[in-house]
């Protein structure tokens, strides 16, 4: 009985090709549970925290009311695809509290308020940007609508 050679050689071949392309995957899933605040190699510790901060920011709750508001315009097209006037309707009438305060818009679609933080940087080093100061918190109007 003759033995083929082509078919351990495509075994190996598949098994290389499957490697190379999982082996970023693997990384980057490894890097999502990494204890330090940057990138380094090879990770160090494991953590949760990119996980909390995302569940705990109001980033979450910013993509539902994004959400909110995209169903009030396709509400108001009667259930079609709204148009960029529309979309800029509901969000300009969008109350929304959250961590940072009340967020309201004017008519330009600016925030009515916005909220600026003045930090005093400790660090060159973005490792330790959580080490900076704040300084004061100022919450200005956007500039009037000029009338034309």
């Amino acid at each position: 009985m003759r033995r083929r050679f082509g078919v351990p050689w495509l075994a190996l071949i598949c098994t290389l090709l499957m490697v190379l392309l999982y082996a970023p995957l693997v990384i980057a899933v490894r890097y999502a549970f990494n204890g330090e605040s940057s990138l380094t190699w090879p990770p160090v510790g494991w953590s949760m925290q990119w996980f909390v901060k995302i569940v705990s920011d109001d980033l979450v709750a910013q993509f539902g009311l994004a959400l909110d508001n995209m169903l009030v315009a396709i509400k108001a097209a009667g259930g079609k695809m709204p148009s960029r006037e529309q979309v800029s309707v509901a969000v300009r009438k969008t109350k929304h509290t959250g961590l940072t305060g009340a967020v309201e818009f004017d008519e330009k679609g600016d925030p009515k308020k916005a909220l600026y933080f003045v930090l005093q940087v400790m660090s060159d080093d973005p490792g330790k940007w959580g080490e900076n100061k704040e300084v004061k918190r100022l919450s200005i109007a956007a500039p009037a609508l000029k009338k034309s």
